[in-house]
């Protein structure tokens, strides 16, 4: 009878261990699709942020090009760099996939001490968690100094549940993260799509074939940025059910399903943003 009592002991430590793995795994695979996502867009916003900035240089020189290339303008100029809004962005998000990959990995129980040396390489390397000088002059910042806080907490916890813990302080700064990127949709639409409303707004007449071609194509960047911004707003509703399930007794096959359907979900909708991004 003792014997079989300390069998139902362990099995429920053991439930309580694990809740919320499974969903945590499911949005963690989900985000990752979020990010893959949104490198193709970032690229589409990055080429009409350069071409923006290009002209605004050029225009001002009396040859139609200037003949200055001071260091502050390298990123513009630079086909392979990322622009300022874009820098921020990518940033943000990465810093998301990089925590992400972090409390996956003491979700899963992997060894602590292999953990915090990884933690050591990525403070080091400085990738995704110390941000570039634009980032640090956009909204999308506010949360970052946090998130890397608690990483720095997260290299001094030594169970499963410490990191359960700092799953829940940190969830607040992650979604605030993700916030941010939402916020910005205003600058992210004014930046692709301002060349194209400069061009609608000198043609003459405006029922044109020609007036028309710039509205649809418009249209179409519209269309892909909602549908990248909807990617995070799923994403965001995946982290909290991720941390919802933590407190939970154990993960019931119902919410599992439930994760499931939604990283699905996630990941599809992530293939067709990259294929209309293909489209424009």
């Amino acid at each position: 009878m003792k014997l079989r009592y300390l069998l139902v002991f362990v099995a429920l430590i053991g439930c309580g261990t694990t809740a919320g793995v499974r969903e945590f795994q499911s949005y963690a695979r989900a985000f990752a699709a979020v990010e893959a996502a949104s490198d193709v867009v970032l690229a589409k916003i990055a080429a009409a942020e350069r071409a923006q900035s290009v002209a605004l240089i050029d225009e001002l020189s009396p040859d139609g090009i200037s003949g200055r290339l001071p260091r502050e303008n390298i990123v513009i100029f630079a086909p392979s760099a990322d622009t300022p809004y874009v820098a921020s962005v990518r940033y943000a998000i990465r810093s998301v996939l990089q925590f992400n990959d972090v409390m996956l990995a003491y979700a899963e129980g992997r060894a602590v001490g292999v953990l915090k040396g990884q933690i050591r390489d990525i403070q080091a390397a400085g990738i995704g968690f110390i941000a570039p000088e634009a980032a640090q002059q956009t909204a999308l910042s506010a949360a970052l100094p946090a998130l890397n806080t608690a990483l720095e907490a997260l290299a001094g916890a030594g169970s499963r549940e410490a990191f359960r813990a700092e799953m829940r302080d940190s969830a607040d700064e992650l979604d605030t993260v993700l916030e941010g990127i939402l916020n910005s949709s205003e600058t992210a639409f004014a930046t692709l799509a301002g060349p194209d409303f400069t061009a609608l707004r000198a043609i003459r007449s405006q029922s044109s074939k020609p007036a028309e071609a710039i509205r649809v194509r418009i249209a179409k960047k519209r269309e892909l940025l909602a549908e990248w911004l909807h990617l995070v707003q799923l994403s965001r509703a995946a982290l909290a059910d991720a941390v919802a399930s933590i407190d939970a007794p154990q993960s019931g096959s119902a919410q599992l399903v439930e994760a499931a359907v939604i990283a699905g979900d996630i990941m599809a909708r992530a293939d067709m943003v990259r294929r209309l991004a293909g489209e424009i």
